[in-house]
Parts: C-alpha cells; sequence; structure tokens
C-alpha cells in the first residue's frame, strides 16, 4: 500500500489480525486516529532506512541529525519522515563501519555483503542521544566481527518480529557489545541471538532483552557465551538444544548475567560442555 494521502478521516487505516502486507510511502495527515494495527507485527510499515517509511502529520521530529526521517519510530513505522512525501528527501546518516576498509554503511546487511571474512565491523552510538538505534534482522554469513562502538550505545531492534533478531550462518563470528531486541520468534526455534550448527563463536558483553528466547543454539559447538547480560525474555534465557543427532557439544556458557526470564537456562540433549 503506497502512494495514498489520508486526509482527515476517522481512522487513516485499519490493518486486520492475519494482515500481512507493507504499508510505506503514504502520507497520513489530521486524521482523527492516524491508524490502527491488528496484525500482531506482520505488518510492515516502512521499506528499509534509505527509502523510508510514511509521513504522519503527528509525529515530524525531532530529526538531530538532518536526515529528513524522525528520530524515533511512530509504532512499527521505524523511519517516518518530516515532511509529505518526504521519503524523496532522505540523506541517509552511515553509522555502521567496516573497521577494515573505513567504508561506511547506513545497514548491517550492507556491510556484512560489503566485508571479507576476517573484517570488523563497528556500530556506533548516537550522536546525540547515546544510543544508537538499527531497525534490522541482522543475518551473518561471514566469519566477521560485529561490535558496538566503545562510546554510547548501539541497540538492534528486529524489523520482523518472526524471525531472530541477530542470525549467525557462519563459523568463527564473533558479536559484541550491542543491545539486542525484539523477536518474537519461539524460543524452541530461535531468539535474539540463533546460531544453528555454528561452530568457534563468541558471543560476549551483549544485553539480550525483551525477546521470546535469549541466546539459542542447536547443533551448535565450540562456542563461547560470555559476560552477557540475559533478562526479561519470555521464554528461555539461554536454550543449547535439538536436534538430539547433532546435539549442541563443548560450548562454553560463563559469566553471564540470566535474570527474570520465564526459564534462566535449558540444556537438552547436550552431550559435552562447560556451563
Amino acid at each position: 500500500i503506497t502512494d495514498n494521502n489520508l486526509i482527515q478521516n476517522g481512522n487513516g487505516i485499519s490493518v486486520g489480525q492475519y494482515i500481512k502486507s507493507m504499508i510505506y510511502h503514504n502520507n497520513f495527515i489530521d486524521n482523527s486516529r492516524q491508524y490502527s494495527d491488528g496484525s500482531e507485527g506482520r505488518t510492515r510499515w516502512e521499506n528499509g532506512y534509505k527509502d523510508g517509511g510514511n509521513y504522519w502529520s503527528d509525529w515530524t521530529g525531532p530529526d538531530v541529525n538532518l536526515d529528513n526521517v524522525v528520530d524515533q519510530p511512530k509504532g512499527r513505522d521505524f523511519f517516518p519522515v518530516t515532511q509529505p512525501g518526504g521519503w524523496v528527501n532522505i540523506v541517509p546518516s552511515g553509522s555502521i563501519r567496516n573497521v577494515n576498509t573505513g567504508i561506511e554503511y547506513y545497514t548491517f546487511i550492507d556491510a556484512v555483503n560489503g566485508a571479507i571474512s576476517g573484517d570488523t565491523i563497528e556500530a556506533k552510538g548516537g550522536s546525540i542521544t547515546g544510543i544508537g538505534m538499527y531497525y534490522e534482522n541482522v543475518q551473518i554469513t561471514k566469519s566477521l566481527t560485529l561490535k558496538a562502538a566503545s562510546t554510547g550505545i548501539a541497540k538492534i531492534i528486529a524489523v520482523n518480529p518472526y524471525a531472530s533478531t541477530v542470525d549467525i550462518r557462519s563459523d568463527e563470528v564473533q558479536v559484541s557489545g550491542f543491545v539486542i531486541t525484539g523477536s518474537s520468534i519461539s524460543s524452541a526455534v530461535g531468539g535474539g541471538i540463533t546460531l544453528n550448527a555454528q561452530r568457534n563463536c563468541v558471543i560476549i558483553n551483549n544485553t539480550i532483552e525483551g525477546n521470546t528466547g535469549g541466546i539459542y543454539l542447536a547443533g551448535a559447538k565450540n562456542n563461547n557465551i560470555k559476560n552477557n547480560v540475559i533478562r526479561n525474555n519470555i521464554g528461555t534465557g539461554i536454550q543449547l538444544a535439538w536436534p538430539p543427532w547433532n546435539p549442541s557439544n563443548d560450548n562454553l556458557v560463563t559469566g553471564n548475567e540470566i535474570s527474570k526470564n520465564g526459564v534462566g537456562m535449558l540444556a537438552a540433549y547436550l552431550v559435552t560442555g562447560g556451563l
């Protein structure tokens, strides 16, 4: 649903419970209720940072970095623009940097695609608030280091709540220093961070909160889960699990603070390992 002007209606748009759609590049102007969304996260209200979301007449600022995107999301529109039709005027501000090449990117997917194995990708904290907000489901498909900068807070928030926030799909990956949140995928199959049959990865010094599950390992071996804060997840904080013919062996889980989750830790079909 794109390129519409919804003006002075009782409700600008009402989205039903089982609807899965994309709604972006629309102008919502002076509706008594700008929108209602019963789709439980199935509907996307933007098309990524560089392409933007919608214009909302009651949500036009602040825009501290002058990229023409409002600094705070409007519901699940993570990239609302500051003026009608403002998506054509977005000036992206690169805040993800490949330390090895010096190239800056707007999204993790672009940074990962542009990297080679062994590179380090660094995400900045916010320049004004101190919190850098990254609305993305991050898939790491190469042996990379992803780290938050030493100043500020870098927060990764799942755009698609039905997938893991950070999905590690390569061996020898390190993820450090992030706040990771927003995944509603079942803690039996994923979570804030998922490792599915990966080896020799390091998950260190992250805060993983507000997901269904925290860290999920399936058939993952020789990984180091260290010094993370894993809290306020509905399901399991750390799960070392399935399948029984390929258990999560020889993982070191140490120094983590695991609190206020449905289950702190679950080890299923764990043959060997250190907890």
